[in-house]
């Protein structure tokens, strides 16, 4: 009988402390959103176990990690939607050293409605993503699932990652500023987020510092509708070796590779 009870009780709670974005409207056609409770944790390594003929080697395929993004009140989220052409939130990593900066590919799109079921009335329906998991692989993981699962890596991969850490912020995020000022045309490859984690290619030396920024997005247009914002914690690979993996010297590919497909991989990245 006390189960009872305490089941809705612990369910009003949870909800009853979630921590809503802050909106304010600017006029017919621009908004202010300060987000909360949005940034990295759970950064885990990837391990790849290597070497013939059992994989019994360990070297570093990435990083794995998850976000968690910005909630809005649902009316507030409804007048977006509504007025301001709002569908989705737009992804994009970054990775920083001290000599570049580097967007990683592709940009990611989260739809922030889905079509109803023909049963229901409404056409459509507001669905928040609270959560969602990236991986950020070396070349020789990231490049395909069949060079991935190579006992030997390709592109001389030897890489082993010593220390990594998560650096949370003190301050709140940036506000994102939805107005006619702040909307722009996308035209490079926009992919929908799905329940599985990404795999970002993150180059061949995963040192330095990778963050998140997320927009406001009109996938139906391409159009992003608000200016960037960097999630409020980084990643940061401090450390990281070249390991020796026995027997793979002579290693050749079995299978033959599209040499079209490897003359247009960027190996500069």
């Amino acid at each position: 009988m006390l189960a009872k009870w305490l089941f809705p009780l612990f369910l009003i709670l949870l909800y009853g402390c979630q921590e809503y974005s802050t909106f304010e409207k600017r006029g017919d056609k621009a908004a202010l959103v300060t987000p909360n409770q949005a940034g990295i944790s759970e950064v885990q390594l990837v391990k790849w176990h290597v070497g013939p003929p059992l994989s019994k080697q360990t070297i570093t395929k990435g990083i794995r990690f998850e976000v968690t993004f910005p909630m809005l009140e649902k009316d507030h989220l409804q007048y977006l939607v509504d007025h301001l052409k709002v569908d989705s939130w737009l992804v994009r990593l970054n990775k920083r050293t001290l000599t570049r900066a580097a967007r990683l590919k592709p940009l990611y799109y989260i739809p922030l409605i889905v079509p109803q079921p023909r049963s229901v009335g409404s056409t459509l329906r507001i669905r928040q993503l609270e959560k969602g998991f990236f991986k950020v692989f070396y070349k020789a993981a990231a490049f395909s699932p069949r060079f991935a699962a190579i006992r030997c890596p390709q592109f001389g991969h030897r890489k082993v990652i010593l220390d990594f850490q998560e650096v949370a912020s003190s301050g709140r995020m940036k506000a994102l500023k939805i107005s006619r000022g702040n909307k722009k045309r996308v035209y490079e490859k926009v992919e929908k987020f799905s329940y599985e984690p990404k795999i970002v290619d993150g180059g061949r030396s995963l040192l330095g510092k990778f963050d998140v920024e997320i927009a406001f997005y009109d996938s139906a247009t391409k159009t992003r509708l608000s200016n960037f914002a960097s999630l409020s914690d980084t990643i940061k690979v401090t450390k990281e070796r070249d390991g020796i993996i026995k027997g793979c010297n002579n290693y050749k590919m079995q299978d033959s590779i599209d040499n079209e497909k490897m003359r247009q991989f960027n190996f500069g990245k």
